[in-house]
C-alpha cells in the first residue's frame, strides 16, 4: 500500500477597505487627537498585505506620502501615521489592519480633493488583487471664519451660548 502526505493551505483574499475622514477638516489646522483619518480592511491570510492611501491632490490618484509611526517630519511628509495595527485572527483566518493618519496642516487647496484607501496583497499571496475603497471627498472649512454650531435643547435654540429664540406655544 502506497502512502502519501497531503496538506491543506487555507488562504484569504484581501477585501474592499473602508476610509473614514476626519470629522473636523479646517484650513490651517492639523488633524490630531480624535480628528484623525482612518483606513481599515481585511488584508489577506495567512500573509498580510498592506494598506495604502492615495490622493488626487495633483489631479490624478497617487500615493500620499505618510511619515512612519512617531515621525512627524513636516518637511517631506504630506501626512503622518498615528497608528498602524494588525489584528490576526487564526480562528477565522483573517488579518485585519487599521491605519490612522493625520495632516500637519490642511490647506484650502485640499477642498473637494479625494482620498481613497488601497489594500495591496502580500507579494507571495496565492490569490487576491488590489482592492480600492470608495473615494471620499474632503470638505475643508475656511479657517478665516469661526465654525458655527447650532444646538437644540427642548424649547430653546442656542448659538454659542446666546439664546436665539424660545418656543412659546406648547401643546399639552
Amino acid at each position: 500500500m502506497d502512502t502519501f502526505n497531503a496538506f491543506l493551505l487555507i488562504s484569504g483574499s484581501p477585501e474592499t477597505p473602508t476610509l473614514t475622514l476626519s470629522w473636523e477638516i479646517i484650513e490651517n489646522k492639523y488633524t490630531l487627537g480624535d480628528r484623525v483619518f482612518q483606513c481599515s480592511g481585511q488584508v489577506g491570510y495567512p500573509n498580510a498585505g498592506t494598506l495604502e492611501i492615495e490622493s488626487n491632490f495633483n489631479e490624478t490618484f497617487a500615493p500620499l506620502y505618510l511619515a512612519p509611526d512617531g515621525n512627524t517630519d513636516k518637511n517631506t511628509a504630506q501626512a503622518f501615521i498615528t497608528s498602524n495595527e494588525l489584528s490576526k485572527d487564526q480562528g477565522s483566518c483573517l488579518n485585519s489592519r487599521t491605519l490612522k493618519f493625520a495632516f500637519h496642516n490642511i490647506s484650502a487647496d485640499m477642498h473637494n480633493k479625494r482620498l481613497r484607501c488601497i489594500v495591496r496583497p502580500a507579494a507571495d499571496a496565492a490569490n487576491g488583487s488590489i482592492q480600492y475603497s470608495s473615494p471620499q471627498v474632503m470638505k475643508v472649512a475656511s479657517g478665516k471664519y469661526p465654525v458655527v454650531f447650532l444646538f437644540f435643547e427642548p424649547r430653546y435654540f442656542f448659538f454659542c451660548g446666546i439664546t436665539l429664540f424660545q418656543f412659546v406655544n406648547y401643546v399639552y
